[in-house]
């Protein structure tokens, strides 16, 4: 963020460049993204090309969070958390 310089820029479309997302949005409730809370428990979903997928369940916030980032490593291929 601090070097953006066109020698270090890279092309990319607006749907990559949207997998670089690395903050949680300002109406986010828990904080970590891709987390929401569901009754008593916390759901991890992530969007793909478009299709959010969901995740699973979770206990805890932490463990909701880990999903989505083991998700965003496999599924979103400029990731780069």
């Amino acid at each position: 963020r601090s070097h953006n310089a066109i020698t270090n820029l890279r092309t990319c479309k607006h749907s990559q460049n949207m997998e670089n997302q690395h903050t949680q949005h300002k109406n986010n409730q828990q904080g970590l993204l891709g987390v929401g809370k569901s009754g008593n428990r916390f759901q991890a979903r992530i969007k793909v090309r478009g299709n959010e997928k969901y995740l699973g369940l979770f206990d805890t916030a932490e463990d909701a969070h880990a999903a989505y980032i083991k998700a965003k490593r496999e599924l979103h291929e400029f990731c780069t958390i």
